[in-house]
């Protein structure tokens, strides 16, 4: 349950913050929200089950090897 709890406390968080970003210019307003998406996973990750931010990122799929996945993205 505490897991649960958290988990939907951070989502209404990275829902919110978006209101914080509505004064920054259009591109760079939706790539700051997204990064502070991910850092907000990885805070709650920490929160929940005490993972560092490496372990965060692995449990969140972004620790793979960047060229790769730029690869297969273009």
């Amino acid at each position: 349950m505490r897991h649960a709890t958290i988990a939907i406390v951070y989502f209404f968080l990275a829902i919110a913050s978006r209101e914080l970003f509505r004064y920054v210019p259009g591109d760079l307003s939706t790539l700051a929200w997204k990064i502070g998406w991910v850092l907000l996973c990885v805070l709650g990750l920490r929160h929940a089950h005490g993972h560092g931010l490496r372990a965060g990122l692995r449990e969140l799929g972004l620790a793979g090897p960047m060229g790769r996945g730029l690869g297969i993205t273009l």
